[in-house]
């Protein structure tokens, strides 16, 4: 759960210790004391709730991309076969320092 808390540190990062106080889970409960800084609404609040929920939910989708890709070594390999197949143009001096590498050392069986 995204707290009342939570949205008001991202909504006033450089608030002084101590500028609200909240008691329980609601809005209700929150007491402001940021001296010369207006009280948010319950909206302006419940809308930085909803914000941090779909930054988190974008946050959580793209890390499942990532976590999804092949390892840099595995990608790399794709490269370096789809060269050696010429069904992607040599890149030099990528291809030929792989190619003196794989022929210097045999790959274990």
């Amino acid at each position: 759960m995204i707290t009342i808390n939570a949205a008001l540190k991202r909504m006033y990062p450089d608030a002084p210790e101590g500028s609200w106080e909240i008691s329980g889970y609601s809005y209700e409960g929150l007491a402001w004391r940021y001296d010369g800084v207006e009280k948010p609404t319950e909206d302006a609040v419940n809308a930085e709730i909803q914000q941090i929920q779909n930054d988190w939910e974008v946050s959580s989708e793209y890390s499942s991309r990532v976590s999804n890709y092949p390892s840099i070594e595995d990608q790399l390999d794709m490269l370096w076969h789809s060269m050696d197949n010429d069904t992607f143009p040599k890149s030099e001096p990528f291809y030929s320092t792989i190619k003196n590498i794989k022929d210097s050392y045999s790959k274990p069986e």
